[in-house]
């Protein structure tokens, strides 16, 4: 017999950059990936919203990355600005997964207009390290919580459904160099919109990784709540320890080839 899934209500908190002058551009790709798999298969991902967050880009920079790259992708979903976002948040139906790849300032706010709505509710954050004593450099580099300490603080606090935590050390092993550019940018509209506004961050990867390539941190956990991330083993805190880098950026590639072409794609693993 068949077995029935239920479908996976993501809202997305962001603080995209990809489209702006700078910051880095990760975020773009994770929008992206769940934007395109609720359109391959809505019976199985629902994109309910996206709230934007100060952070990697200023929030009304965030806010009007977020549209274009809605509207490259052909996407109608509700687009919050930052003063709203707690409210909308707050509001959401009961086992919705908040994919938040920003500060978790929005989602602190949230818990503040309403003590219960954590309980009720999944969420995946990028950001920390795993491996401190071998990552010094990535504690600094943590926009998410390295910088933002007392939203980090009470965040942590919070006693969500599930909460799931992507560290740096670990989400830094999906990386795009300019082979992968080129192979996304040739796959189509989408693609070469991703790509194109890339370039910039393809150029500083030098200086900033001392690699010819720049991690996708948020696309790891944008396939994990699509339960498209092979490999991944993570402890009983809820702190993700591995994933397998290869067959995930395939993910994303079938995922992508798929929008572009209109060709439904096998429903992802349970994650």
């Amino acid at each position: 017999k068949a077995i029935l899934r239920s479908v996976r209500r993501i809202w997305i908190d962001t603080d995209l950059a990809l489209g702006a002058a700078r910051g880095d551009v990760d975020d773009g790709f994770a929008v992206a990936a769940v934007a395109m798999a609720a359109a391959l298969s809505p019976r199985q991902v629902e994109l309910l919203g996206i709230s934007v967050v100060a952070g990697n880009a200023p929030a009304g920079v965030a806010l009007d990355c977020t549209k274009r790259l809605l509207a490259v992708l052909g996407t109608e979903t509700t687009v919050v600005p930052e003063a709203d976002a707690a409210q909308a948040l707050a509001s959401l139906p009961a086992q919705t997964s908040v994919l938040a790849i920003g500060p978790p300032r929005n989602l602190v706010a949230a818990a503040a207009r309403d003590p219960d709505w954590p309980a009720r509710t999944s969420v995946r954050v990028v950001g920390t390290v795993h491996r401190r004593w071998r990552h010094p450099l990535l504690r600094w580099y943590c926009l998410n919580f390295g910088r933002q300490r007392a939203d980090a603080a009470h965040f942590f606090r919070l006693s969500f459904q599930e909460r799931r935590i992507f560290p740096l050390d670990i989400t830094q092993q999906l990386r795009f160099g300019r082979q992968e550019l080129v192979s996304i940018g040739a796959t189509g509209t989408a693609g070469a919109y991703l790509a194109h506004h890339s370039e910039r961050w393809l150029r500083q990867a030098p200086l900033r990784y001392r690699s010819g390539s720049f991690p996708a941190w948020d696309l790891v956990a944008a396939l994990d709540a699509l339960g498209r991330l092979p490999g991944i083993r993570f402890a009983a805190n809820g702190i993700v320890e591995a994933f397998d880098p290869v067959a995930a950026s395939q993910q994303f590639f079938a995922l992508l080839s798929g929008f572009e072409t209109g060709r439904s794609l096998p429903s992802g693993g349970e994650s």
